[in-house]
């Protein structure tokens, strides 16, 4: 048999380093979609605000398509699924582009899968 190793564990467990909310998230979120005619300063696209990007809001943030973030499933994210080249609905984010890095979406994925957490 073939060991091919088991997935990565997360925090504590070895494999993915903890992703930082604040150091690693939030900036890019800011920068990228808390903007006036996005998803920030009162505007209101998809049924999304963002407002000023707190981890409350972005945690507890509802869009058309309902949850933006569930903790632990980023597959079911929104937040992170709007940012991949395969969309499930609507265009990608960054409506136009540039496009939100690969290493971004990575961290914004293990973030989520992390349960999305306050640090």
């Amino acid at each position: 048999c073939a060991d091919y190793g088991g997935p990565p564990t997360g925090p504590g467990g070895g494999g993915i380093d903890t992703v930082s909310f604040a150091a690693e998230i939030r900036n890019t979120l800011v920068v990228n979609c808390g903007q006036v005619g996005c998803h920030g300063g009162g505007t209101v696209q998809g049924g999304l605000l963002l407002g000023t990007l707190t981890w409350s809001e972005v945690i507890n943030a509802s869009g058309t398509h309902g949850p933006v973030i569930v903790a632990g499933n980023a597959s079911l994210s929104s937040l992170y699924t709007k940012t991949t080249a395969n969309s499930p609905f609507g265009d990608r984010m960054p409506d136009g582009g540039p496009y939100l890095s690969t290493e971004f979406q990575d961290a914004l994925r293990d973030w989520i899968n992390q349960g999305a957490l306050d640090n």
